[in-house]
């Protein structure tokens, strides 16, 4: 009753009850008990803190090649099928005298298909504008044909084997060499020029809500802090946009635009701004790059302007782009190099397409574009249970159930079952109100919360030691004297039968959602690690806990309770004492970096009405 993280709600105020008929004080095992709890949490949010980000491993294999080679072009997916509109290319090298081919074909790669269709045609010849897969279809923005740039914008959807464009509304001014993604149901178009000669490209962005009834492009007010520039990385992660890189411009001598390559890196959120994050190790201009999982941006090969001015003098004996992979994580704010791609691609888009990163074409030298198309499938490293893992967990299940048997002979009676008798120890009472707050809630998701955020969810906890009191002091006692057995019970008794099944349904509907997620997290974790679907790890756990808790009633409940609570309080210290010894540093270290990082941010004292401002709480 006092944490909403509780595994067990029928181990609450018949818990307390007999603390006051057993123990020394009735304020012992609760207050005790979460105050062990609380200490738990710290523990476990100083060792997340000191956790950083590895890099991570791409398997590249390929996907039939494009009908032709391009780059400029837009690419998404819809539908489950692969959508690449649009682009350019040369048909004979611009070194020997070619020229740039302009292109309005869109080609389809449908969901188990082994060849590319031609779908249909854009409403005119564009390349190097935004593509933003959504689920109503590929939203493209802008572009070029090398005479203009476009502001129009339209809505390519594979629908039944066909393609469906749909117009859009127009941007408020022409862009090509922008970029796009959405948070959400809101789109946001960024940076790019207005035409082929403006050296003054854009540092500002354009939104729309596609929730919208009436749909139309909005000028963000909030400018990047940064330059204006053209081919940037633009990616959303996180419930945040994230800049990178591109090239600013200036007037040459003969007052033609020339490039300057940038390394820097900015982040919006909406409702918050702009702000400075983590540089690249590197420039990476028209680099095609995605989001992945649920911190990771992986951004691959790009144009570094290593062998920018001297691209006249290579010509066709150009090396090619660099095919390094970088992969940023947007909560340690932290590049790492992932070794190099089978491609070195600019000028082209990356999607996901069944779970895995699609790079299609793109311009692999200044001048030749290439149709070979790419799939990335990331390695994970997955640590397996051993023999004496397994057999930890065969006992500890066999203890639990050998709990419930041994417990079941000792009930005679409704008491014995929902009260144990009354003879349960205040100090067990004590720990299993600890034990049965420190869910899988608390002892993944918190730690994980933290981590991604801060400690503000942990105030929320710290609130419960300030109500404990009111609680022992003035509910508990009237239970006792009233000798009723449940919230319901009282509520009967003082409202009726109406309000009692009223309280009795919310609280459980509520329960039916928690402990879903209860059950979830645990399961996840032993599905990672020992191969066995989710679903049979959620089974397995409900049917042990069912077992053990209808044999054993309460009593079976709070000794378990006191095994659990024993298990995780030694897991936490030994996790911590681990990263201690193999830190450089130990604890004092973790605190550091997690303050430097405001990761121990913990009170919010804003006077907003929001869940974590103090007051709320």
């Amino acid at each position: 009753m006092f944490d909403p993280s509780c595994d067990n709600t029928t181990s609450s105020f018949p818990r307390t009850r007999e603390s006051r008929l057993h123990g020394p004080s009735n304020w012992i095992p609760s207050c005790a008990g979460l105050i062990a709890q609380t200490t738990i949490k710290f523990l476990a949010l100083f060792a997340i803190a000191s956790i950083t980000a590895s890099a991570t491993e791409l398997n590249w294999d390929s996907l039939p090649p494009m009908p032709e080679p391009i780059s400029g072009h837009f690419v998404g997916v819809h539908n489950g099928a692969l959508i690449v509109a649009g682009g350019s290319n040369f048909l004979v090298s611009p070194f020997q005298g070619g020229e740039k081919q302009w292109y309005d074909r869109v080609y389809v790669l449908p969901p188990g298909a082994d060849e590319w269709v031609s779908a249909g045609a854009l409403p005119h010849s564009a390349a190097y504008g935004a593509a933003i897969s959504t689920p109503e279809g590929l939203l493209c923005a802008g572009g070029s044909d090398g005479v203009q740039h476009y502001g129009d914008s339209y809505l390519l959807r594979w629908v039944a084997g066909e393609l469906k464009v749909e117009s859009f509304p127009d941007l408020p001014a022409p862009t090509a060499y922008c970029a796009g993604a959405a948070i959400g149901s809101t789109v946001y178009i960024f940076g790019g020029q207005t035409a082929p000669d403006d050296v003054a490209p854009f540092n500002k962005m354009w939104s729309m809500d596609l929730s919208k009834s009436k749909r139309e492009w909005s000028e963000v007010l909030d400018y990047l802090p940064g330059p204006g520039r053209i081919l940037p990385v633009v990616v959303a992660q996180s419930g945040s946009l994230y800049v990178f890189s591109g090239a600013a411009l200036h007037a040459g001598e003969d007052g033609s635009p020339v490039r300057t390559y940038l390394a820097d890196g900015f982040s919006f959120t909406p409702g918050e701004g702009w702000r400075k994050v983590a540089e690249p190790l590197r420039p990476f201009v028209a680099a095609p790059a995605v989001a992945y999982g649920a911190a990771h941006i992986v951004v691959m090969s790009g144009d570094d302007g290593g062998l920018a001015l001297r691209n006249q003098e290579l010509g066709d004996d150009h090396p090619g782009f660099g095919a390094e992979t970088l992969l940023y994580h947007t909560i340690t704010d932290t590049w790492a190099s992932s070794g190099d791609a089978p491609f070195a691609y600019v000028t082209t888009g990356a999607t996901i397409l069944d779970g895995r990163v699609v790079v299609p074409g793109g311009e692999d030298r200044p001048g030749h574009r290439s149709d070979q198309v790419f799939a990335g499938t990331f390695l994970t490293t997955r640590s397996v249970l051993g023999p004496l893992d397994y057999a930890a967990i065969v006992i500890y299940s066999l203890v639990l159930i050998g709990m419930g048997l041994y417990f079941s002979r000792k009930e005679d009676s409704t008491e014995a079952f929902f009260l144990g008798s009354r003879r349960v120890p205040w100090w067990a009472v004590g720990i299993s109100i600890f034990g049965t707050s420190l869910s899988a809630i608390t002892y993944l998701s918190i730690p994980a919360t933290a981590f991604s955020s801060n400690w503000q969810n942990l105030t929320y906890n710290l609130t419960i030691l300030g109500i404990a009191p009111i609680v022992v002091t003035y509910f508990v006692p009237y239970y006792l004297q009233t000798r009723i057995t449940t919230a319901y019970e009282y509520l009967h008794n003082r409202f009726g039968v109406l309000l009692r099944i009223y309280g009795s349904l919310v609280f459980m509907l509520f329960q039916f959602g928690r402990v879903a997620i209860v059950m979830c997290l645990p399961a996840i974790a032993l599905a990672t690690t020992t191969g066995l679907e989710i679903e049979v790890c959620i089974l397995l756990m409900g049917v042990l806990a069912i077992i053990y808790t209808v044999l054993g009633g309460i009593e079976a409940v709070i000794w378990s309770d006191v095994l659990q609570a024993a298990v995780l309080s030694i897991g936490a210290l030994i996790a911590v004492a681990i990263l201690a010894l193999n830190l450089d540093g130990g604890i004092t270290a973790a605190i550091t970096s997690g303050a430097e990082a405001e990761k121990l941010h913990a009170f919010d004292w804003t006077f907003e009405l929001i869940p974590s401002a103090l007051w709320v709480l």
